[in-house]
């Protein structure tokens, strides 16, 4: 749910700012959620809130900089979930200094990230004409952030308009990574399966299944999907 539990547990005033739906597992004792899941990021909402806020410190670049960073990501350069709102956080960010050859380099990859993708993509396969599913190597482990760049870049492709991939994690948990352009909710699919997520940028874990099986779940969570038995 959080990457640093520990750090949660350490603090006693907790706010939640978020732009994916709440789900059943939620920070719990907050005294105060703001979520709205139709923000391109939660990078966005939190700007926003400082563009409200009184001047007494304002942002450094390196701040500033790694919220762009987050929008960046997020709405894939500005290319997905983006509305005006987004682009007025990114000019209040520029204007405090965001530097955006920072971000790229932030942002890039290393060669052995980038043939791990270029190996999962080929072993991509069509479902249900414009979805693509990808599954790894039963041998081999992959990070989750690996498998979501991966699905982020199989939605460049022609013809492809829904993405998953699959694969085990590190932590022995089958990771799957959905992104979509809009034609499928993969919110929804994934939520079936157990995770959460975007409309358009979702994921879970599952434990004790194999990839098979796990890849099977999802196809037929794509079904039900279509089917109009997930809402």
């Amino acid at each position: 749910m959080v990457a640093a539990p520990s750090l949660l547990a350490d603090v006693h005033r907790v706010v939640v700012i978020d732009h994916h739906r709440r789900a059943e597992e939620f920070i719990k004792d907050s005294v105060l959620v703001y979520m709205e899941p139709y923000a391109s990021s939660t990078a966005e909402l939190v700007t926003e809130l400082l563009e409200y806020q009184p001047n007494e410190r304002p942002l450094d670049v390196i701040e500033a900089t790694a919220m762009l960073g987050g929008i960046a990501v997020d709405t894939k350069n500005f290319t997905l979930r983006t509305g005006f709102r987004t682009f007025d956080a990114a000019s209040y960010l520029r204007a405090h200094g965001a530097d955006t050859i920072l971000v790229q380099k932030f942002l890039s990859d290393d060669l052995t990230q980038f043939n791990q993708r270029a190996k999962l993509i080929r072993k991509t396969e069509l479902y249900k004409s414009n979805a693509a599913i990808a599954v790894g190597e039963p041998d081999q482990t992959y990070d989750q952030v690996l498998l979501a760049q991966t699905a982020d870049t199989l939605l460049m492709l022609e013809g492809i308009r829904t993405s998953f991939v699959i694969g085990k994690r590190m932590d022995g948990l089958i990771g799957v990574s959905a992104r979509s352009l809009g034609d499928m909710n993969v919110q929804i699919i994934m939520e079936s399966l157990g995770g959460g997520g975007h409309l358009n940028n979702a994921a879970t874990q599952m434990a004790d299944i194999t990839l098979e099986e796990a890849t099977d779940r999802v196809k037929k969570a794509v079904d039900l999907y279509l089917e109009g038995g997930l809402s």
